[in-house]
């Protein structure tokens, strides 16, 4: 896997190109588990989630949501879990 490294204000147009991700709000049950996932710190959850600016497209939220409630409007996605979200939260948590 590779990052690109872009400031904020490229990564806000790629963002605002593609859409903004979007939460099912009836069917979210606030876990926190895309917030704990940000490798950009870019979720924050009150409720329900919320996204800021800083998207690096690493789609971590889209693929690891247990209810499978965030998506990008207009796109169709296949998501193939081969890791858990305990298993890189728990690798985050160590480094």
């Amino acid at each position: 896997m590779y990052r690109l490294s872009c400031g904020p204000r490229v990564w806000a147009a790629i963002a605002e190109k593609g859409g903004r991700f979007v939460v099912d709000r009836e069917k979210c049950a606030g876990c926190r588990i895309c917030e704990m996932l940000c490798p950009v710190d870019n979720i924050s959850v009150d409720v329900y989630p919320a996204f800021g600016d800083s998207y690096q497209q690493c789609m971590r939220c889209i693929s690891l949501c247990p209810q499978g409630v965030i998506y990008m409007p207009g796109k169709k996605y296949v998501t193939n879990r081969t890791v858990k979200a305990k298993d890189l939260i728990l690798r985050e948590e160590k480094q």
